[in-house]
């Protein structure tokens, strides 16, 4: 937040006048207020063995997900088409191992998701205007004392619309309706990165799960918001990165492209307990060709890792949501691991480094806003439609290990950020706080 303060030249106010007086007042008030929030906040001891048994969701049936049936709202508009020589293509399967071996290692799921996107049919995943279709269907035919609203969160450069849906038992989709439940708010982003279409599909599945299928009595003690596609215009192209060739991922700090406007002012509106930013990573990394081996791991997940990251909020991310997150994609036959990368060093020697710990990607930059901030990749960049079903699979499961596990915990999660809170703003007596 920005406040314009206006100086008031002491020339211009005779001290003696009621003014001043009035000025005098005000500070010591102010200065009252600012000491008694200057106080040590006590947080309560971290609980060292939890009696609560971790959260292990059970996955969505197998069964085929229709899509809804087409919407007349006048919420949906058609997004504008790509610029000339611009049209959706598909990129050709990288070399990999054996097809048997592959297929072994990753073989398809029981269940069959049915996005638009994902017809066997289909060479293209869904499209824009069909996302959303998709998203102004499930909110035309709501459960009952459910809320599912459409929203416009932003426009790309390519001036296509940038959809959020919000899932709530509130009585509108209004910020202050949403904080009057009480309940924490989880942020669900999808596909900043246009060339990870697997994060995009997932959610689209999610959303009508908890609009209309298994997952609508978490909003019980939950809220959602949903970005299936946060770059429209990277996605039309099969392209990594904004129009303007800006990583999206890397712009939250410095928010220059609207696409991450858009995602900055969700998060300042709905102040979201938890973010998952849902990604897929290189199948084959040409660092890892000398090799002759490709990534094993159907997810890599990581929270947030800046240094000043409040402790508790890591106890919380760790216990609450990671360990569950990764037995919930075990009880599926999923593996996964902590994020990491190959790094080739200058010998020809090869290193593993995880994501960064400046606050400069969503993930520490969302976190950084007193949530928990979770990055989940699944092993799927460059493979097209190759283990498609496979890769929304591992996605599905995942976040809805973290639905379940937020709902699970809810009433501890606010306590944990009503104390995060708290103590950060004693910190402002000790020492300088910097944002």
């Amino acid at each position: 937040m920005q406040l314009a303060l206006q100086p008031i030249s002491s020339k211009a106010i005779d001290p003696s006048s009621p003014v001043r007086s009035l000025q005098k007042t005000a500070a010591l008030v102010a200065a009252i207020a600012m000491l008694g929030g200057c106080g040590t906040t006590p947080l309560p001891p971290w609980p060292a063995n939890s009696t609560a048994k971790p959260v292990v969701p059970a996955p969505i049936p197998g069964k085929v997900l229709t899509p809804p049936a087409t919407s007349t709202s006048s919420a949906v508009v058609t997004p504008v088409p790509p610029t000339a020589g611009q049209g959706l293509s598909v990129k050709p399967t990288p070399e990999l191992p054996p097809k048997a071996a592959v297929a072994a290692r990753f073989a398809e799921p029981a269940t069959t998701y049915d996005t638009p996107g994902l017809a066997p049919e289909r060479r293209a995943f869904t499209t824009n205007a069909e996302l959303a279709t998709w998203l102004g269907s499930i909110a035309q035919t709501p459960l009952p004392n459910t809320l599912s609203s459409l929203i416009a969160a932003g426009t790309s450069q390519q001036s296509n619309t940038i959809w959020a849906m919000v899932f709530s038992r509130a009585s509108s989709a209004t910020p202050a309706a949403i904080e009057a439940t009480g309940k924490p708010t989880v942020l669900l982003i999808g596909q900043q990165h246009g060339d990870e279409p697997a994060g995009a599909e997932a959610l689209l599945v999610l959303a009508r799960e908890l609009g209309q299928g298994l997952l609508e009595p978490l909003l019980d003690r939950i809220n959602v918001v949903i970005v299936p596609r946060a770059n429209p215009d990277g996605a039309a192209i099969d392209a990594r990165l904004t129009s303007n060739g800006v990583d999206l991922n890397n712009d939250h700090l410095t928010l220059d492209t609207p696409e991450a406007q858009a995602l900055a002012k969700l998060v300042r509106t709905y102040r979201p307990m938890v973010v998952v930013d849902a990604h897929e990573y290189p199948a084959v990394d040409p660092a890892l060709r000398p090799w002759n081996v490709v990534p094993k791991y159907d997810a890599m997940v990581q929270y947030s890792t800046t240094p000043n990251y409040p402790e508790f909020l890591t106890k919380a991310s760790q216990e609450w949501i990671y360990q569950p997150l990764a037995q919930a994609l075990q009880s599926q036959k999923l593996s996964s691991e902590w994020y990491h990368s190959p790094a080739p060093e200058p010998n020809g020697a090869m290193r593993m480094t995880m994501g960064s710990t400046a606050p400069d990607n969503g993930r520490n930059v969302h976190g950084l806003k007193n949530t928990i901030s979770l990055l989940i990749e699944t092993r799927g960049v460059g493979l097209n439609r190759s283990h498609i079903q496979r890769r929304v699979h591992t996605h599905v499961t995942a976040i809805t290990s973290v639905l379940r596990s937020t709902a699970e915990r809810a009433s501890s999660l606010e306590q944990v950020r009503t104390f995060v809170s708290k103590e950060i703003s004693a910190q402002a007596c000790r020492m300088p706080i910097l944002a």
